[in-house]
């Protein structure tokens, strides 16, 4: 299926594929963006151990939700970030761990953290 997979030319090719419940086309998804969305959620809260399980709430959440994704409306990549910053707030949310979500620098943008996660 790989095979098939790299004559993917587009995220929305790859998009329709995964809302076809194709879930090689979700393991390429995954292995195309999870490095990325790791060291952004690493970043976000300063945990390793946090940031795994946000990256697998995210994916989580992308494979529930695929249906609702938009082309026309925005793109994958920013669609794929929103999901992971909402990810981000209800794994915070759910720990109790207090934080303000700064986009002074967007596309940069921070989780200051204030209880001690460690």
């Amino acid at each position: 299926m790989i095979n098939k997979l790299a004559k993917i030319e587009s995220d929305t090719e790859l998009c329709l594929s995964i809302k076809k419940n194709n879930k090689a086309a979700f393991d390429y998804l995954y292995s195309k963006y999870a490095c990325t969305l790791y060291g952004l959620a690493q970043n976000a809260v300063h945990s390793q151990e946090y940031a795994d399980e946000i990256v697998e709430l995210t994916f989580i959440k992308i494979w529930n939700r695929i249906a609702c994704f938009d082309n026309q409306k925005t793109s994958m990549k920013v669609w794929i970030l929103q999901n992971l910053i909402i990810s981000i707030q209800e794994f915070l949310n759910s720990k109790n761990i207090n934080y303000k979500f700064k986009t002074d620098n967007f596309p940069n943008f921070s989780f200051n953290l204030t209880d001690d996660l460690f």
